[in-house]
C-alpha cells in the first residue's frame, strides 16, 4: 500500500522554507478540471510540490474521516487503511480517505478599513484528494483555475498565510529579531538570478 502519512498530506512550518524556489506541478490545462489517479509514491511527489508551491488555504477532512488526527503531534503517522473487520456487514467504503483544500482567496471579498484589498474573492479553485480502498492509488480532482493572478508576484504582496507566520514566529522563539528574519529571507544570487530570468 502508498505508506503515506500526515505529513505527506498537510504542509507543516517546519517543512517550509519561504526562500525555496517551488513551481506548480506542470499538468495538462485544456480542461476546467484536471483528474488523474496516481501511485502513492507519485501522489506524494505531486502534491509536496503543488502545495509547497500554491500554499492552499486549509485543509477539509471530508465527510466520514473526520476521525483522523492531522495535528503536528501526528505528522509521522501513517493515514488509515480500511480493512474489514470479521463479521461486519454492509458495503465497505470506497475510499480509505478523502482530503479537499482550497485556495487562500476562497472566502468572499470583504470591506476592509485597512489600505489594501480583501484577501478573500470567491476563487474556485480547490484539490481533492482520495485514497482507493484496497488500492496502492490515489484518485486527484483539480479545479486549478484561479479567478484572480496567482503569480509569485501576486501571492508575495499578499498577507502572510498560516505556514508563513508560524514559520516567523518560530524564528522569533529562537530569538531572532525582524532584522534577522529578513536577512533570512533575502535570496542568494543565484536563486535571486533564477526569479529575474
Amino acid at each position: 500500500m502508498s505508506g503515506l502519512r500526515v505529513k505527506d498530506i498537510v504542509l507543516f512550518p517546519d517543512e517550509f522554507d519561504p526562500r525555496e524556489l517551488v513551481e506548480p506541478f506542470d499538468f495538462p490545462k485544456e480542461k476546467e478540471v484536471w483528474k488523474t489517479t496516481l501511485t502513492g509514491k507519485e501522489f506524494a511527489i505531486f502534491w509536496r510540490i503543488e502545495r509547497a508551491a500554491m500554499q492552499w488555504k486549509k485543509i477539509m477532512v471530508e465527510s466520514g474521516f473526520r476521525h483522523i488526527n492531522m495535528s503536528k503531534e501526528n505528522k509521522d503517522a501513517l493515514l488509515p487503511i480500511h480493512t474489514k473487520a470479521p463479521g461486519s456487514f454492509g458495503r465497505p467504503p470506497k475510499y480509505d480517505w478523502s482530503f479537499r483544500f482550497c485556495c487562500r482567496r476562497r472566502d468572499p471579498a470583504s470591506q476592509l478599513t485597512i489600505g489594501r484589498v480583501s484577501v478573500g474573492n470567491g476563487c474556485p479553485a480547490e484539490i481533492r484528494m482520495r485514497k482507493l480502498r484496497g488500492r496502492d492509488a490515489v484518485e486527484v480532482e483539480y479545479n486549478w483555475r484561479h479567478n484572480h493572478d496567482d503569480s509569485a508576484k501576486a501571492r508575495s504582496k499578499m498577507p502572510l498565510s498560516g505556514v508563513e507566520l508560524e514559520w516567523v514566529k518560530t524564528l522569533a522563539a529562537q530569538g531572532l529579531d525582524w532584522k534577522s528574519i529578513k536577512a533570512r529571507l533575502r535570496l542568494d544570487n543565484w536563486s535571486l538570478r533564477q526569479v529575474i530570468t
